[in-house]
């Protein structure tokens, strides 16, 4: 029944009910030598049911997984590695996320945009020429499940990157208060059936509290330091100070039309003084 899949999904991918892969091999072969695909292939297609990726990045992962893998949990965050464009720095987790970048409602009033796009792994977001590029995810139970698990398996793991932690980390900055999630939302980047704007920002919130990382040495790192930078910059200043809100704009907009009439008057008056002269 397909409904009972991600409900088996996200028991599966619980961290309190993994048991070693080992033992699953051998279960594996005692009741299917020789048929199909292996164990971990197996495994990963039917976590693809409900978390599509390419079926190349499966056998990529599949023909990893005798190392570092250790249950299903750890090889369903081994097969992130694959979908994520750039590859994530080692270092001791250190500092708190919170307040490294703004909030996306005040991002918004600083000129930059929000938009998805298409990608293999909803870890990929990007930052280019003012635009926030944010791969759409579905907020429902099983994704809470597995960034639960996930982080929860990174944080007991040194060895491993910290891929969703990072995200974890990049996304509660973004969402400070449901008015952020309806923001993402009205953008196309998040999407729930299940859960309102209130438990979403409340989720992130939480999630965030729980996150410590360099902020200088994840995978995104470079999309921290980007957005920060912009948000400080000249260009970013004065969208927020002249844009922020429509009296601001008003303002402005009646400052450059005063300073038209009054360059224009200005010009008129030399020209009648040229042409007395003459």
């Amino acid at each position: 029944m397909p409904w009972l899949i991600p409900i088996l999904t996200r028991d599966l991918l619980k961290l309190e009910n993994q048991l070693p892969f080992f033992t699953l091999e051998r279960f594996d072969l005692i009741h299917n030598p020789g048929f199909g695909d292996p164990l971990p292939l197996l495994a990963l297609k039917f976590f693809n049911l409900s978390f599509p990726r390419p079926i190349q990045v499966l056998k990529e992962t599949s023909g990893d997984s005798e190392t570092g893998v250790n249950h299903l949990l750890s090889l369903f965050h081994l097969s992130f590695f694959y979908t994520v464009d750039t590859p994530p720095k080692q270092g001791e987790s250190s500092l708190p996320p919170e307040h490294s970048i703004q909030c996306t409602t005040q991002l918004r009033l600083s000129g930059i945009k929000f938009s998805p796009h298409k990608s293999d792994s909803f870890l990929e977001i990007k930052f280019k020429n003012r635009f926030l590029k944010i791969p759409p995810i579905t907020i429902n139970d099983l994704t809470i499940a597995v960034f639960i698990n996930c982080m929860a398996l990174e944080q007991c793991k040194y060895s491993i990157p910290k891929y969703f932690t990072s995200y974890i980390a990049f996304v509660s900055c973004l969402i400070n208060s449901p008015r952020d999630v309806a923001f993402l939302s009205a953008d196309g980047i998040i999407t729930s059936y299940s859960h309102n704007d209130h438990y979403i920002a409340g989720l992130f919130n939480k999630l965030g509290e729980k996150v410590y990382l360099d902020k200088r040495d994840c995978y995104l790192s470079e999309q921290f330091s980007d957005v920060e930078a912009y948000y400080g910059s000249h260009w970013g200043t004065f969208m927020q100070t002249y844009f922020s809100t429509p009296w601001s704009f008003i303002s402005v907009v009646s400052a450059f039309v005063l300073l038209v009439l009054t360059g224009g008057q200005a010009l008129l008056s030399i020209l009648s003084y040229i042409d007395k002269r003459s």
